[in-house]
């Protein structure tokens, strides 16, 4: 657990940085993620990686995608453009499905928060984010082959969303945050779809009303952004 919380405090560390130099959202973060990594990351993406999920092998099935378990906590360990393509399938099914992003901070959260290592358990996908899992894989014997993360995965998805009809809901972060998302995709990824977005700041009488916009929105997809583990207890 020690050795998990030290990636994660790594993790939290260059999210700072990036926060402080990245005032458009994922476009930068992405950009110093790969400056930081001086060319060592195992699983090179271009910042503006073209996307076809017609390309994409379809070795593992959604319903049969591998997975491995770090603390109870199951996690589907898949490629990048693998968790694309489950996500894409699930857009059109009849009933909705939760996807979680879970790193070393989540794993800890969850081994003492009963309500949210059950929601864990439960999502359709939780992938795997950051190193932290990835040495705690290493030493109990289950390795993660692919740092599946948010920001890496965030331009791949909107790569996608260009080639299909499913329309995206921005929810959370700061007042403009979700604003300038939605600016840098309609520079970016114009032909993606972005049905409506709101910032993650709100009172318990604001929030019906906010799943009634997301709701009527005709959004396939919705992008949560409130922080461990209030957006997976929101989701549920």
């Amino acid at each position: 657990e020690a050795r998990i919380k030290r990636g994660s405090q790594a993790e939290k560390k260059r999210g700072h940085q990036v926060n402080q130099r990245a005032p458009e959202p994922y476009a930068k973060a992405w950009e110093v993620k790969e400056n930081q990594d001086n060319g060592e990351r195992t699983e090179t993406t271009g910042s503006f990686r073209p996307f076809s999920p017609v390309a994409l092998s379809s070795s593992h099935p959604a319903a049969e995608l591998p997975r491995t378990f770090i603390l109870g906590i199951p996690l589907h360990t898949v490629t990048l453009e693998d968790a694309i393509l489950a996500i894409m399938e699930r857009l059109d099914a009849a009933h909705p499905s939760h996807v979680c992003f879970v790193n070393a901070h989540c794993a800890n959260l969850a081994y003492r928060d009963p309500e949210y290592f059950h929601v864990l358990q439960t999502a359709a996908l939780s992938f795997p984010d950051g190193v932290g899992l990835r040495l705690a894989g290493r030493l109990l014997g289950r390795p993660i082959l692919h740092n599946v993360n948010g920001t890496d995965l965030f331009p791949l998805l909107c790569a996608a969303l260009e080639e299909s009809n499913a329309g995206v809901f921005l929810f959370g972060g700061l007042p403009g945050v979700p604003e300038a998302v939605r600016e840098w995709l309609s520079c970016h990824y114009p032909r993606a779809r972005v049905c409506g977005w709101r910032h993650g700041y709100f009172s318990a009488e604001e929030e019906p009303l906010i799943v009634r916009r997301i709701a009527d929105s005709g959004a396939r997809l919705v992008l949560v952004a409130l922080g461990a583990p209030l957006q997976d207890l929101w989701i549920s």
